[in-house]
């Protein structure tokens, strides 16, 4: 099978979707207390005025959407979710 077969038989992400080493940047409102950073272990994070944001790789789609799940769990408001360059993860938010 030529190379360009094998390409097409795996389907491209869709939008929003994340694949694998994606980074994300979660925008939370408030200042987060040390429980709440806890549900983000490996991530980066600031805290701004209004906001708390923290940033790092996910791994896949199960990922992703298992730190929704905390996010909800904790009752923290979401503010805002998006994928960044890779090379953004590795420099502080």
């Amino acid at each position: 099978m030529s190379d360009a077969a094998s390409d097409a038989a795996v389907p491209a992400p869709r939008a929003g979707q994340a694949t694998p080493g994606d980074v994300v940047e979660i925008r939370v409102k408030g200042d987060l207390d040390g429980y709440a950073l806890s549900l983000f272990d490996g991530f980066d994070h600031v805290v701004e005025p209004v906001t708390t944001t923290v940033r790092g790789v996910v791994a896949d789609e199960e990922q992703l959407a298992d730190l929704c799940r905390r996010v909800r769990d904790a009752g923290l408001e979401l503010v805002s979710l998006r994928r960044l360059p890779s090379e953004a993860g590795s420099s502080q938010p």
